[in-house]
């Protein structure tokens, strides 16, 4: 209702029949020029807003996938693009708990450039961790080739941080702790003295 409208139909006076017909005029020139308007463009902000959206989505996919509790990650992609009227029992759990959250944090900080997850358990026994980074690493070739084989595009393959660690590690091992110290230093006892004497 137009404001000429509302104030015709506020008045205590009668409408007349002349005033009606040049307020549907009036009203029909409007609607006109309002339709023939070019919808405003997108600019860049909105687009960089949406790219980020769809990467996020796109590295954050394989969570949602994981928490549908499918068998196999091909009819897990295939699913996911079909539109699911009911969650599933696991989604809902995982949403409920907030596990989802946390590991949707845990990756963009990851992609920030944290140097470990939160869920990377330090202390334990080496070949149970080798054990679990294989079948990780097999897990994601296999959601990268049947995402290949369905024709659904991932996200940008991670850096080998494994390698990296594993080199991180190795140097800090091997590396002395503290420079030598010189035999006339108050730490150094009257044995170690003798010995290198002995050795000269």
């Amino acid at each position: 209702m137009t404001r000429q409208e509302l104030k015709a139909y506020m008045s205590s006076r009668p409408p007349s029949l002349t005033t009606d017909e040049s307020n549907q005029q009036q009203s029909a020139t409007q609607q006109k020029t309002k339709t023939k308007k070019p919808a405003p463009a997108e600019d860049s902000a909105d687009l960089l807003a949406n790219d980020l959206a769809l990467q996020r989505l796109l590295s954050e996919s394989h969570l949602l996938s994981a928490a549908t509790g499918h068998a196999s990650s091909s009819t897990t992609l295939l699913s996911s693009v079909a539109v699911q009227t009911r969650p599933s029992a696991a989604s809902s759990a995982a949403f409920a708990e907030g596990r989802l959250r946390r590991r949707t944090a845990d990756l963009r900080m990851q992609a920030l450039g944290s140097r470990e997850s939160v869920f990377a358990q330090t202390k334990m026994p080496l070949a149970i961790r080798r054990g679990i980074a294989q079948h990780r690493a097999d897990r994601e070739a296999r959601r990268r080739r049947e995402a290949r084989e369905c024709g659904v595009v991932l996200e940008a393959p991670a850096s080998s941080s494994g390698v990296e660690e594993a080199c991180r590690w190795w140097w800090w091992w091997c590396t002395p702790r503290r420079r030598p110290q010189s035999l006339g230093m108050p730490g150094r006892g009257r044995n170690a003295r003798r010995r290198a004497q002995d050795q000269r």
